[in-house]
């Protein structure tokens, strides 16, 4: 993960913490979390758009398992990195 990557973003009021970017199918996934210690994920992606970048969801349940899937190929499916 680049140094210089956002590492705060604020979603309906609330702080959620970049805790790692990973590459994958063209794209690059971006994983954040409200609070580490309950294991809550959130993964969004970057799109542009006339010269702008912003984060979009994953609204394809494929496209969503394969980015946790590069999650877990990382840190592995009983990582305590998610847990308290």
């Amino acid at each position: 993960m680049n140094q210089d990557e956002l590492k705060i973003l604020e979603i309906n009021g609330k702080n959620y913490f970049l805790i790692d970017s990973l590459d994958g199918n063209n794209n690059t996934y971006y994983f954040f979390s409200e609070n580490i210690k309950n294991g809550d994920i959130c993964v969004l992606k970057k799109e542009q758009e006339n010269g702008e970048s912003f984060f979009v969801s994953l609204d394809d349940d494929k496209e969503l398992d394969y980015a946790l899937g590069l999650f877990f190929n990382k840190y592995g499916e009983g990582s305590n990195y998610l847990e308290g």
